[in-house]
């Protein structure tokens, strides 16, 4: 800035794109600083505005002169996008993301995302893109929404201009080559995504509301059978197949005294079945299991 005074205009927002990944220690403290490479004068200076009413409570603004100083409970106004890279996008005010002015492309990366195993798993996108420009709501006024089959609140859709593509890795080393999205299961562990999307005509605002990535895990069945023939301490069981994640068991029971069955020590590796009468004494018994999960 070279100004005399203090700008009192509106504030914007700039936007900072890591070169990469960054990993962070949610056990560690981290600081957003902002230096300048210039001389400090009042014609050159830095503004950065502050929050009074941030609900982050670990935050605390401060500025440096010869010395450290904190600013109350004030707090630096950031936002942190989960953006990789990308080009020829803005971030509205309501956190969408859409075509820079005078743009016809953007491209919008996702974070590299982590299955934190080796399987064949499916991606699921849910998305939310409209183009905004001058036109009719109503031309007939008998009649809503008759200007075109594809208006909506939000503007008019353009499902054409969409294309979602792929790169999978499975040790977030070696990568693929990018590859269109389809419905499909793909063998890896990591994976990231790119969204390109296409205008026609640069005066209209392609915006992206609404961006849901989910992965669908293979599901792991485990079918046997068992028995409890000491009833004090029921009968271990131990899963064959490997789980993730901690599975659900169900349990059927074949004969003997047991009408009731109970899990305990249950984990990703195994579980105990523990079988009961009606009125809550340990018994003996046949039982088959269930065990399902991912």
């Amino acid at each position: 800035m070279s100004t005399s005074s203090l700008d009192t205009s509106d504030f914007i927002w700039e936007r900072f794109t890591f070169t990469g990944p960054v990993n962070l220690d949610p056990d560690k403290k981290y600081w957003i600083v902002l230096h300048g490479d210039f001389a400090l004068s009042d014609t050159n200076y830095v503004q950065w505005r502050l929050d009074s009413s941030s609900g982050f409570a670990d935050g605390k603004a401060s500025y440096y002169d010869t010395a450290w100083n904190t600013s109350g409970t004030d707090d630096m106004m950031f936002r942190l996008v989960e953006e990789p890279g990308g080009d020829n996008y803005d971030i509205s005010s309501g956190g969408n993301l859409q075509i820079a002015s005078g743009e016809t492309t953007m491209h919008y990366y996702s974070s590299i995302k982590d299955l934190t195993y080796l399987c064949e798993a499916r991606v699921l996108i849910d998305y939310t893109i409209t183009v905004t420009e001058a036109l009719a709501w109503n031309s007939d006024s008998s009649q809503a929404f008759n200007d075109s089959d594809t208006l909506r609140w939000a503007g008019e859709e353009e499902p054409s201009s969409i294309l979602f593509e792929i790169q999978t890795s499975e040790d977030n080393v070696t990568w693929s080559d990018w590859e269109t999205l389809i419905s499909s299961d793909y063998y890896m562990r990591y994976y990231r995504l790119r969204l390109t999307v296409t205008n026609e005509d640069p005066a209209t605002i392609t915006v992206v509301s609404n961006l849901t990535i989910k992965s669908d895990l293979p599901d792991i069945d485990e079918k046997g059978s068992s028995e409890v023939t000491v009833a004090a301490s029921g009968k271990a069981i131990t899963f064959v197949k490997t789980f993730h994640e901690t599975p659900l068991v169900a349990i059927d029971i074949l004969d003997g005294l047991g009408f009731v069955s109970k899990i305990t020590s249950l984990s990703i590796t195994g579980c105990t079945v523990t079988l009961y009468e009606l009125d809550g004494t340990k018994a003996t018994g046949k039982f088959k299991y269930h065990i399902h999960g991912i």
